[in-house]
């Protein structure tokens, strides 16, 4: 009875906005939209963490707009990388600068690790920059990247974890990204969180 009660509370949450602000949007085909609610109505039905980072984004104030990479380059990574997804903050700010005003933001993401039977779905992209967009909106941006990665990799990891996906353990071998590791070690994942909304750094 208990998991039939969070399932229909998932679904409500995904059929009703939270309130009359609520600025997520998605844009594409109505097959990349299906695909984004079906990513993000799996990952808050997997975990109350990630649920309620889903929970945040439909309150915030701040405009967040989810739109898939294509052959126009305006939508790649600034390194070329057309496969790369990505978020971008939408200000005059430098890119990379420290964010602690709250900021819309564009989240461009590759539509195949969306897609459930691309093996990359399991990787968490998704995850990963949706927390990107909510340190902009909260206004927790920090300007150190390695921060950045770290909060964002921490949701990732939980994702990874139910989706029996082997977990990062580094950013693209440049620094460790084990918080959530060593949280789940120490049954601490909740003190992570909680510290999680109202700081920009790592506890």
């Amino acid at each position: 009875m208990k998991k039939i009660i969070q399932n229909l509370l998932v679904l409500f949450i995904f059929l009703n906005p939270i309130n009359a602000q609520a600025k997520l949007y998605i844009e594409g085909s109505s097959k990349f939209i299906r695909k984004v609610n079906s990513n993000l109505y799996e990952a808050g039905k997997s975990s109350k963490y990630l649920m309620k980072i889903i929970e945040e984004l439909k309150k915030s104030k701040q405009k967040i707009k989810i739109i898939p990479i294509t052959n126009d380059k305006s939508t790649w990574h600034r390194s070329g990388k057309k496969s790369r997804s990505h978020t971008e903050a939408i200000d005059d700010k430098k890119y990379g600068a420290e964010r602690s005003i709250p900021t819309d933001s564009i989240i461009y993401i590759n539509k195949n690790r969306i897609s459930k039977n691309n093996k990359t779905y399991k990787s968490g992209t998704l995850i990963h920059e949706l927390i990107h967009a909510l340190d902009l909106a909260n206004g927790n941006y920090n300007g150190d990247y390695i921060v950045r990665e770290k909060r964002a990799v921490f949701f990732q990891n939980i994702w990874r974890d139910k989706q029996s996906k082997k977990l990062r353990s580094s950013y693209h071998g440049r620094f460790e990204t084990k918080e959530y590791q060593n949280m789940k070690a120490k049954n601490k994942i909740d003190k992570f969180v909680t510290y999680y909304f109202t700081h920009s750094d790592i506890p």
